[in-house]
């Protein structure tokens, strides 16, 4: 994530990595939230045909329920 983020430019010290464990959903809100961020970056795998008209339902979730932007990426291959 560091290299992906110094590669577009950003400044190091805007950007947080945190892992943790527990229900996705609730733990992205929660902590997007008690940081007070301004973007969350989730990743989606790649699939084909129908599966690629649906996002997962952690990511839905998140994009309804989140107080600010959500830029989903494909992880894919």
């Amino acid at each position: 994530m560091q290299k992906l983020v110094s590669s577009c430019g950003v400044d190091q010290n805007r950007v947080s990595h945190i892992v943790e464990h527990g229900y996705p959903s609730a733990g992205i809100l929660g902590k997007a939230e008690q940081i007070e961020a301004d973007l969350i970056v989730m990743g989606r795998h790649g699939q084909s045909g129908w599966e690629a008209a649906l996002l997962g339902s952690v990511t839905k979730h998140v994009i309804y329920e989140a107080g600010c932007d959500v830029l989903v990426v494909n992880a894919g291959k």
